[in-house]
């Protein structure tokens, strides 16, 4: 028997891969009039309860951003937009698996990463920020400001590459309303920033350094 799919806006839903606080996460296919533009990852924002004008404000500013920021461990032509009010965000497909699944198989197996694994993922990302930092927005080097597992995909090459650069300011005014959000963002934000003080880049090497220790540790 044929497999059914689902439709969202101009995608088509393939696979459904996981589903946690910032939502769910497909392998779909971006589609027109003649056929599939391309496969993509489809993160969609459905949690309950968030607040999507929030989360949709800055979504010109994002664009922009996924067109210029360009770099070998930054997520590839990331769009986002909104269909039928869901907020989502969309990258190239590339076979790899969000970095929270693979923290959540290191936590249930109580088996940390080697070592020289965990510091390779952790120089990658650090990579990305670093790229991020040689574009500016407002007149200042641009930020992650939500750097948590659920934005990581680590490729099946080892490679990590980084997601929703400019999402931050939707996503940390939606912690409050959304536990789920909260409940899966709190262990990587620095405290200050779970305190209402808005995200910097010493707040990414917390982020950063938060997860390098998820990775060497298994906690």
């Amino acid at each position: 028997m044929a497999d059914s799919y689902t439709t969202f806006g101009n995608f088509l839903l393939l696979k459904d891969r996981s589903k946690g606080g910032l939502g769910t996460l497909w392998r779909a296919g971006e589609m027109e009039r003649t056929g599939f533009k391309r496969i993509v990852w489809l993160r969609r924002f459905d949690q309950p309860g968030l607040d999507r004008n929030v989360m949709s404000g800055d979504f010109a500013m994002v664009n922009q951003i996924g067109q210029t920021l360009k770099a070998s461990n930054i997520v590839r032509n990331g769009m986002v937009g909104r269909e039928k009010g869901v907020p989502y965000l969309a990258w190239d497909y590339v076979p790899s698996q969000p970095l929270d699944q693979l923290l959540e198989r290191v936590s249930q197996e109580q088996f940390p990463i080697a070592i020289d694994n965990a510091l390779l993922i952790a120089e990658k990302i650090a990579a990305a920020l670093a790229s991020a930092l040689a574009v500016e927005v407002g007149g200042e080097p641009l930020g992650h400001g939500f750097l948590v597992p659920q934005m990581v995909m680590i490729g099946n090459d080892g490679e990590a590459m980084v997601g929703g650069f400019g999402l931050a300011k939707g996503l940390l005014g939606n912690l409050a309303k959304v536990p789920t959000l909260k409940d899966a963002a709190a262990p990587y934000l620095a405290p200050e920033v779970l305190g209402g003080q808005p995200a910097s880049r010493r707040s990414d090497v917390y982020s950063l350094g938060a997860t390098f220790y998820t990775l060497a540790t298994g906690r």
